[in-house]
């Protein structure tokens, strides 16, 4: 266990993505909204490191959601936060796709790393 600052989330904000439950989603600036989710549902990140530009997708229960994120750097980390004391998450799956599973929903919209939302 270890405890994170209350400063952590203020800190490299314009190195990170953030899609909090209530379906906002942030980067440098606050961006459009994805769905909420709540507990108990899966949420996905689809990271494609093989298509130019690379993107990150984000699916709440196998859903895709409309805001996904282009330009990605090369080298990336996954990072999460719980906020409520005694929370958790599971990992239930890690793994190398051969073919991404985003095929794009109406009202998509590609969000450029680096760059004011």
């Amino acid at each position: 266990m270890f405890n994170v600052s209350s400063n952590a989330l203020c800190e490299d904000q314009e190195k990170t993505v953030r899609y909090y439950k209530s379906g906002e989603f942030s980067h440098i600036t606050w961006g459009p909204i994805n769905k909420q989710y709540s507990d108990g549902q899966k949420v996905g990140i689809e990271v494609d490191m093989t298509t130019v530009p690379r993107r990150v997708t984000f699916f709440v229960d196998d859903v895709e959601q409309p805001n996904y994120v282009i330009c990605i750097p090369s080298e990336i980390r996954f990072w999460a936060y719980i906020y409520n004391e005694s929370s958790s998450f599971t990992v239930t799956k890690f793994e190398r796709l051969i073919k991404s599973s985003a095929k794009g929903v109406e009202g998509s919209k590609a969000l450029e790393w680096g760059k004011e939302w």
